[in-house]
């Protein structure tokens, strides 16, 4: 579904809708206003201007005194701000005006004691300081003085001073605003003029004791740190004796060559016993295994005596091949040179043998360098990690030594510092301009009150309701409802309530009475007969999503209204769970009906109503199983032989939430008429219903706003909503 786009108007129409509340909230905001600005007691303003700028003469750095504006310049604004509006400066300003005796000659028509309140609690302290004896009266207490002046009775007093003081800093400038505020106007230029006084008074006693207390405490500091710093030094020095740190030093410049040196000694010493061990397992298994030849291996092939012996045994078996062709086995020569090859043969085992041990031994060598590198490389590294241990505590306590002499250099510098600048004002501070007493009241400012409270009220008023339309998601009016849900509007029934001879009439508006009802009736049976382009639908099922919202009321005077035409119209009560269209047209339910109809245990059971042309079925007895009823063929078969003897068939059915009694009945009708009830029926509830209605794809005609009230909405339309759901309908027909 597109969302529209909202105009001015929809605006406007909140507003309007919601004119009361926006009326009430203006008016109760406005009285309000005016009220409390009208009986406020008027309060006058006394202002003096002071400069305040810290003072960076210091001797010991230079600076001549002159001002330069750092990041601090803020905290040190606010710092000042604070101990002007304290309490400490408000008790100065009593004790120096003497406001303990004649506060009251200012303000004769105020109290001047403290209330109940005070009073109770002055008196539980005195009680926990009396240890729980007698308990001091207030009065009484007030007599004797703290710190020069009283506190308990008259406290209350620099209390409200302080409340009412407000300091203001010029901008590019340190020029400060000191303003008091009070009932009496030559009160309130006292106050701010007394207000400088203390200000410098309570800077002097703050920089005096934080003076004290730093050299007190630096003092203090100073005799601690010596006395740790005597002590690390002599644990130094004591460490440095016992662990010889001077030859330690040396030490670790030379083990990491040593380290380095057999790290690659070893490394090297490692490859060459890996080298002959792969060598020495190759010797090892060709003697074990005779199918093996030692000869095949690299290392005995290459030697160079069994390659000279090779060479020797070569020759001597040619000239065996060459005497071969001209003697005999048993020749001399034969047997000569046969005893050489045979000589020459048994001197290469023996060199064979020679070479297997002379690398047996070389790896056996190989692995006692390799062992015994390895721990010196460990000794090494014991070595320098031992030397490594006592140099890093030695640097743990120079580090001490050196951390402990600076901070007694440091705090013995302050102390030098503090004992030459001590004297020294960091604040100073000048009148720049004192206070007169003001002529004209500071508040209430009466004109700018009233407008706030218009604006307040107006604004306040609007956006309350605005906020009530949005929490209200009930439909309102039809051209909202026939947007929000893409359903055309049928027609719209006015909110009416008739009374003949004092008695309330039945609810067959479309008979009785007159009333704009009744043209909404037939506005909305024109508008059903007109729902379809082709033809009118014969069949129609009255529903709702939740009860109350009047879809009986709404089905009956439907066909009242049809029947008026002269058409012949059936009205079924399909609802078999609360039936009522019995009672409003007076027929008996108890014995015949829809339900035994249904059940096959009866007629169909037609009844006349009040007019020629209008016939109803009611609901019958209460069954257990209505669904089911309704899904069964004997329910398609009264439709259709209905349908064949009336012109139309209303059936008026459950809300679509509670039960699925009219999703039953909405698949076998020409359409659905959904009916609404204003500021009751929910858009999300109706929506939901809607969704159903579609899954089991039922001609929805549209719906109907039940209980409108035209009259609340006047000022929306110019007139009566009927106007244009009924005069117009009426006029259509006529």
């Amino acid at each position: 579904m597109q969302k529209q786009e909202i105009h001015l108007r929809d605006y406007i129409r909140v507003i309007l809708k919601r004119k009361s509340t926006v009326v009430s909230f203006f008016m109760i905001t406005f009285l309000v206003v005016a009220t409390v600005t009208f009986t406020a007691t008027p309060k006058y303003l006394a202002t003096t201007k002071v400069l305040i700028e810290q003072n960076d003469a210091n001797p010991l750095y230079g600076g001549g005194g002159k001002y330069y504006r750092s990041s601090q310049d803020l905290e040190f604004i606010e710092t000042q701000i604070e101990i002007i509006k304290g309490k400490s400066v408000a008790r100065k300003v009593v004790k120096n005006l003497d406001l303990g005796k004649n506060y009251q000659s200012y303000f004769p028509d105020m109290q001047k004691s403290p209330g109940f309140l005070q009073k109770v609690v002055g008196m539980l302290k005195d009680f926990s300081k009396s240890g729980g004896g007698e308990i001091v009266s207030t009065e009484s207490a007030s007599a004797t003085p703290v710190d020069g002046y009283v506190i308990r009775e008259y406290d209350w007093i620099a209390e409200k001073i302080s409340t009412n003081i407000s300091v203001e800093p010029i901008n590019e400038s340190r020029v400060f605003v000191v303003s008091f505020m009070s009932e009496n106007p030559v009160f309130s230029r006292l106050v701010a003029n007394s207000l400088v006084k203390a200000y410098m008074e309570e800077l002097l006693e703050l920089k005096m004791a934080s003076s004290n207390i730093t050299m007190n405490w630096m003092s203090q500091k100073a005799d601690e740190e010596r006395e740790k710093l005597k002590e690390s030094e002599a644990n130094l020095q004591k460490y440095m004796r016992d662990n010889d740190i001077v030859t330690i030093e040396d030490r670790l410049a030379v083990i990491p060559q040593k380290l380095s040196e057999f790290s690659s000694q070893l490394s090297r010493a490692e490859a060459r016993r890996k080298e002959l061990y792969s060598i020495y397992a190759q010797i090892q298994k060709a003697s074990s295994d005779s199918s093996l030849s030692l000869e095949s291996i690299p290392v005995i092939i290459n030697d160079k005596a069994i390659e000279g012996i090779r060479d020797d045994i070569k020759r001597v078996q040619q000239r065996i091949t060459e005497l071969s062709e001209k003697y005999g086995p048993k020749h001399p020569v034969m047997i000569s040179t046969l005893s050489d090859l045979e000589r020459l043969q048994q001197k290469k085992k023996e060199e064979i043998i020679r070479v297997s041990n002379s690398i047996k031994n070389e790896y056996e060598l190989a692995q006692a360098n390799e062992d015994n590198l390895r721990n010196l490389l460990e000794k090494t590294k014991a070595e320098a990690l031992g030397a490594n241990e006592k140099f890093v505590q030695y640097q743990v306590l120079k580090r001490e030594v050196d951390s402990n002499r600076a901070l007694y250099e440091v705090l013995f510098s302050r102390m030098q510092e503090q004992n030459v600048t001590e004297q020294s004002q960091s604040v100073n501070v000048f009148v720049v301009e004192q206070a007169e007493t003001p002529v004209a009241p500071d508040k209430p400012n009466k004109k700018i009150n009233l407008l706030l409270g218009l604006v307040l009220g107006l604004f306040g008023g609007v956006a309350l309701a605005f906020f009530i339309e949005y929490l209200d998601n009930t439909i309102n009016l039809p051209e909202e409802a026939e947007q929000r849900l893409g359903l055309p509007m049928l027609g719209v029934i006015d909110h009416c309530k008739f009374d003949k001879d004092g008695e309330v009439v039945q609810e067959l508006i479309s008979l009785y009475g007159k009333h704009s009802a009744q043209e909404n009736f037939k506005a909305l049976r024109t508008s059903v007969l007109l729902s379809s382009s082709d033809k009118p639908p014969k069949s129609i099922v009255v529903t709702s999503m939740v009860p109350g919202e009047g879809k009986t009321l709404i089905a009956a005077n439907l066909a009242v209204t049809i029947a008026q035409t002269g058409q012949q119209v059936l009205l079924i009560d399909g609802d078999m769970r609360k039936p009522r269209q019995h009672k409003i047209f007076k027929l008996d339910n108890s014995t015949s009906g829809l339900s035994t109809y249904l059940a096959g245990a009866g007629g169909r059971g037609e009844l006349s109503g009040p007019l020629a042309s209008l016939f109803v079925i009611p609901a019958g007895p209460l069954p257990p199983n209505p669904s089911e009823l309704l899904s069964s063929l004997r329910f398609k078969d009264l439709l259709r032989v209905q349908q064949n003897k009336y012109d139309v068939i209303i059936i008026d059915s459950p809300p679509i939430i509670s039960v699925t009694d009219s999703l039953i009945i909405s698949r076998e009708v020409d359409g659905v008429i959904v009916v609404t009830r204003a500021t009751a029926t929910a858009y999300d509830v109706v929506e939901k219903g809607i969704k159903s209605l579609i899954d089991i794809k039922a001609n929805i005609l549209g719906m109907v706003v039940n209980d409108f009230d035209s009259k609340k909405y006047k000022y929306y339309y110019g007139k009566d909503y009927s106007h244009y759901y009924g005069k117009y309908y009426e006029s259509t027909e006529s």
